[in-house]
């Protein structure tokens, strides 16, 4: 069995079929797993702006709110050729997002073979096969970015190598997600605790590489009166945040964000098992770290970003963590593969969560192909060319319907000439005549 597992074919063969099955379970039923809400749509409005103006931007998405600051743009150039191939359609954004999950579960296959061993590196990237979520927004790429960066910091340490590295896709990273902003003190003393003593020209020449990918950022400050500098300096001190009134509600946060590392098919059982190995393989690895330096770089790295986000007064979301959560599958896994448990892991593990993941599939309530539908009906019903929309759904389901209708090239009147018709959730007590309906949102003629 060993002679086997360890011929390179099946290796190839064994990793193939994980990514197939990640694949399959992302594509199959592609338009009813994707919801295409507020991120969505202004993505796809950002990125189309660029290419029926053929003006590219120096700005990604606003953090926190519409009075936020944004990101570096760097997502919607990602976004950039799907759409272009796609021509506008939406399920761009689904598409660029499955690319992503691959890249995760390749890159996380990659550095868990690197730092461990082959076993770990299967059990890992199967375990991120099973995020079935399909989801396209700037935090799609952060827990590929989170890993390569622990194995960037892991070397730097222990070999004192890819600083530059490091440095660069560290300033990366927080241009498509502010919270990598919290590695930079671990950056610091990673550097400072490394085998190799680094002169001054090859810090300052890191330093340069940190701050390169801010370029766009900079160059749109000093168009707008560093309008997005003054934005930032407002969000580090809390002004204009909604107070959350908890103080430990980043700690609740951190301990629900756990759930959405691997796995997340409901169940307190199951999430209470996640969390628990999670912690335990986090305990354990912490403990069989061959140096004092590794142990210390192994709590920086997860206990330093959970101090700094302490001190954000706002509602902080789950995936604020994602550069601590990112790493929990390859820490299970290697925690799985070490112990006398690795027969179960085999032969029961894998084909449980495997059924639980396809019995288990979460659907959005209202999903792009529900949207589609009732704008498709609306825009060839012949009772009305000329119509008005108007919408009576709850926070979230009323995002996307504008784009369509964009995309399908024919907008709403918004004189008084077209007729009223509005969008619904269901079952609704709202006046006119239900002439059609998709899963749970429905059309009234008024």
């Amino acid at each position: 069995m060993e002679k086997i597992y360890h011929n390179k074919f099946f290796q190839i063969g064994l990793f193939l079929a994980i990514l197939i099955w990640g694949l399959y379970l992302q594509i199959n039923n592609l338009e009813n797993k994707y919801s295409f809400n507020w991120d969505q749509e202004t993505d796809a409005y950002k990125v189309m702006a660029m290419v029926e103006e053929r003006k590219p931007t120096l700005i990604g998405p606003r953090v926190i709110s519409d009075a936020g600051f944004f990101l570096g743009p760097y997502h919607y150039y990602f976004l950039l050729p799907f759409y272009l191939i796609f021509r506008g359609n939406p399920i761009a954004g689904a598409v660029a997002a499955i690319v992503v999950s691959v890249l995760n579960m390749i890159i996380v296959f990659m550095v868990s073979r690197k730092m461990f061993d082959t076993k770990t590196a299967f059990m890992a990237s199967f375990l991120v096969a099973n995020i079935v979520t399909v989801t396209s927004w700037n935090v799609m790429y952060a827990s590929g970015l989170s890993v390569i960066l622990f194995y960037l910091f892991f070397k730097l340490l222990r070999e004192g190598k890819y600083l530059n590295w490091g440095a660069f896709l560290l300033g990366l990273s927080i241009n498509i997600h502010a919270s990598f902003g919290s590695l930079i003190p671990v950056l610091i003393l990673t550097v400072i605790l490394s085998k190799k003593k680094f002169k001054i020209k090859q810090l300052i020449f890191a330093l340069l590489l940190l701050f390169l990918p801010f370029t766009p950022l900079i160059l749109f400050d000093l168009r707008h009166h560093f309008l997005n500098s003054t934005k930032v300096i407002e969000f580090v001190f809390g002004q204009g945040l909604e107070q959350s009134g908890n103080p430990w509600l980043f700690l609740r946060s951190f301990w629900r964000g756990i759930s959405f590392a691997y796995l997340p098919i409901g169940g307190k059982l199951i999430y209470i098992l996640e969390r628990f190995l999670s912690l335990l393989a986090i305990l354990v690895i912490i403990w069989r770290a061959k140096t004092s330096k590794e142990k210390l770089l192994l709590i920086l790295w997860m206990f330093l970003p959970l101090i700094i986000l302490s001190f954000y007064k706002g509602n902080i979301p789950e995936y604020y963590y994602i550069s601590i959560i990112a790493i929990l599958p390859i820490f299970v896994s290697r925690l799985l593969s070490t112990t006398i448990l690795k027969p179960i892991v085999v032969v029961f593990l894998i084909p449980t969560l495997a059924y639980l993941t396809l019995t288990n599939i979460n659907y959005p309530t209202v999903s792009l192909a529900d949207k589609k539908q009732i704008v498709s009906f609306l825009i060839n019903q012949k009772t009305d060319e000329s119509f008005n929309v108007s919408y009576d759904l709850p926070l979230g389901w009323d995002n996307g319907y504008e784009y369509l209708f964009k995309y399908y090239s024919k907008l709403p009147d918004r004189t008084p000439h077209g007729h009223l018709y509005s969008i619904v959730s269901l079952p609704t007590n709202q006046k006119g005549n239900l002439i059609y309906q998709s899963g749970v949102i429905g059309l009234i003629r008024r």
